[in-house]
């Protein structure tokens, strides 16, 4: 069995989609993402034409995947900590 990527990435997109509208955020204001694809070619490529996609071209984009893994449980806080460093 091969690796299986969507050739749109249509799951992310469906992802975002639902995420804008639950939350009830216009696509037009997202200015920033935090990306939380594996630091693979295939899946950082598709996770950022997902986010142009949805969001449109004025993205700033980060990761902090490829520098300290997959924190499992603990994921959350410390991408929120990133987050908030960022924006600062």
């Amino acid at each position: 069995m091969g690796l299986y990527v969507p050739l749109l990435g249509s799951g992310i997109i469906l992802c975002i989609e639902k995420a804008l509208y639950q939350s009830s955020v216009a696509r037009e204001d997202v200015n920033y993402n935090n990306a939380h694809a594996t630091s693979t070619q295939v899946g950082d490529i598709k996770e950022y034409q997902a986010i142009v996609h949805c969001c449109g071209q004025n993205q700033e984009v980060t990761s902090t995947k490829s520098m300290i893994g997959h924190l499992m449980g603990a994921t959350d806080v410390v991408e929120a900590i990133a987050t908030i460093q960022v924006k600062q």
